[in-house]
């Protein structure tokens, strides 16, 4: 968690050996806890509420490797704010839930998802005001409410993605018009709060020039795709047979 809260700071040209880059590193870290949470714990409460399966917590260290990439990458073409790929960490269960609990988790998921990110946002400005005397405290909570709304948000729209592997096929597949809704307002959060040019979150092709954004673009979408490519079409290992 504190390597990748470490990993988001690098992403701004700003973050540096200063106090108020360890502010903004305490907000992110909080902030990604909160994110996380709020992406697992209702699948972990539906899972230990009908199977009575606890399931444990699954760290995975070796994607610390490709948010590094990632960082390393949109330093050297100035790209601001940034490509940032990796999952930290997540629930694992011994056994899967049927569609119906596993789309109603889904479901409760994306809803508290949106509530939290959301929330996050309504409150930056109050936080603003109230803290404009205390930068350093402003700092943290600012970065803090950012990390929770940006990446809650992001997360929530490619976790709707009605792909195997995300949370979005299950919840189609249970309830398609929920899906619909749910994705169209994630969708419209994502699109009318992040990526106008006014809101200050996401960086422009005023600062990246286009060129530079749209080749970024191209080759992380083909990255991504030949990465989960390897895993989805590759022929299983054949294990040896044990001897008697």
């Amino acid at each position: 968690m504190a390597l990748s809260a470490v990993l988001y700071g690098f992403l701004s040209p700003d973050f540096g050996p200063t106090l108020e880059s360890v502010a903004a590193l305490l907000g992110i870290l909080a902030g990604l806890s909160v994110v996380i949470a709020t992406f697992e714990l209702p699948k972990k409460f539906v899972q230990t509420r009908v199977l009575r399966d606890r399931g444990r917590l699954q760290v995975q260290p070796l994607t610390i490797f490709v948010a590094i990439a990632c960082v390393f990458v949109s330093r050297l073409a100035d790209f601001q704010p940034g490509y940032l790929y990796g999952l930290v960490a997540g629930w694992a269960f011994a056994a899967p839930l049927g569609m119906r609990d596993e789309g109603k988790a889904a479901a409760w998921t994306a809803v508290w998802m949106l509530v939290v990110a959301l929330g996050a946002w309504i409150a930056l400005p109050f936080v603003e005001t109230t803290f404009a005397d205390q930068p350093l405290v402003l700092t943290a909570l600012a970065a803090g409410l950012a990390t929770i709304f940006v990446g809650g948000l992001e997360g929530l729209l490619f976790e709707l993605v009605p792909l195997r592997f995300l949370r979005g096929q299950a919840l189609m597949a249970w309830r398609r018009g929920l899906w619909a809704v749910l994705f169209l307002a994630a969708g419209f959060a994502f699109a009318h709060i992040l990526l106008t040019t006014t809101s200050g979150y996401l960086g422009s092709t005023r600062v990246t020039p286009l060129a530079s954004a749209v080749v970024l673009f191209v080759s992380f979408g083909i990255a991504s795709v030949l990465f989960w490519g390897y895993f989805r079409f590759r022929s299983p290992r054949e294990l040896p047979a044990a001897s008697l």
